[in-house]
């Protein structure tokens, strides 16, 4: 091969064209979308392989009838200082529950009182900032809060009770609901 003022010439003296920009653009596009396509399979891999943040309580922990506090750090604390967690009831009968320690409204934590009537009903979780008193079931049953305890859903095996602390719902609405309070309707059995 000789070089030569119009290009590259071969033996045979024809010119050898230099390689199209356009092959070359879209050999760089291809290469590109390949790696944005592996970039985005591993980001997938590594978030479906991220565990769901759940509290797992062996069944021999909970007796019917009596609520047992499971603290949660990450949820913070009340302007008292007391640990938000989870409050986990096994009812005499119906549908394991799981309720949020934090009342909306005071951002206090409630506690469980077995001896503190409210109503007809003896047994309550009660407010420590608004003396609000909720039932078994989360509902309010007396004070000011602005709904029931908020809940989760819960999913019972034969040795564990699994509560899904990313999945919450609403307290039940109050008899006279506040407009813009969010809130739900009576619950329906969340134990799956």
């Amino acid at each position: 091969m000789v070089a030569g003022d119009t290009g590259l010439v071969d033996e045979r003296n024809e010119v050898q064209r230099p390689r199209s920009r356009l092959k070359l653009l879209a050999s760089l596009l291809l290469a590109l979308f390949a790696g944005l396509v592996l970039v985005g399979a591993c980001l997938s891999l590594v978030v479906s392989s991220t565990p769901r943040h759940t509290l797992e309580v062996p069944t021999g922990e909970l007796s019917a009838g009596a609520p047992r506090f499971y603290a949660q750090p990450s949820f913070g604390a009340d302007a008292n200082g007391r640990t938000y967690g989870v409050w986990v009831l096994v009812p005499d009968r119906g549908a394991t529950r799981a309720f949020a320690s934090r009342a909306a409204g005071s951002d206090c934590s409630v506690s469980w009182r077995a001896e503190v009537a409210a109503g007809e009903v003896t047994g309550v979780f009660q407010d420590a900032c608004d003396n609000s008193s909720y039932d078994a079931d989360g509902r309010l049953l007396a004070g000011p809060a602005l709904r029931g305890l908020d809940r989760f859903d819960v999913e019972v095996t034969a040795s564990r009770v699994v509560v899904d602390l990313e999945n919450a719902h609403a307290g039940t609405c109050r008899p006279d609901p506040a407009p813009g309070v969010p809130c739900s309707p009576e619950p329906t059995a969340t134990a799956r």
